[in-house]
């Protein structure tokens, strides 16, 4: 898993932690944990999670949207600013970059 980090906030806009490290090593057969911090982040701020290959929907806040099983989103109760994607049983076909993206009325988005 590959990415960059980016996404910049201004005044009370949502914005990323980019103190996480955004390049994910894992070994095939093993699950891939790749989190992704949104501070300022209000109700009517969504996260989704994007497959940036396919550019298939993942997740949209708590709503998984594959019926891969093996794709799982933990929110941590603790810091609901963390939203982590999790991919288990890792394939040759998961590797690649995937997008953590907030929307506003300035669409800001980090991958992982």
């Amino acid at each position: 898993m590959e990415g960059d980090s980016g996404g910049v906030g201004v005044g009370d806009d949502p914005v990323f932690d980019n103190s996480l490290v955004t390049n994910v090593t894992a070994q095939l057969g093993n699950s891939a944990h790749l989190p992704c911090t949104v501070l300022n982040i209000k109700k009517n701020n969504p996260v989704s999670w994007i497959r940036r290959r396919d550019m298939h929907i993942l997740s949209v806040e708590s709503t998984v949207f594959t019926q891969d099983a093996r794709f799982q989103l933990h929110r941590d109760s603790d810091a609901s600013s963390r939203w982590t994607l999790i991919i288990k049983y890792l394939k040759n076909s998961d590797e690649g970059t995937y997008v953590c993206q907030v929307s506003n009325h300035r669409l800001q988005i980090q991958c992982a």
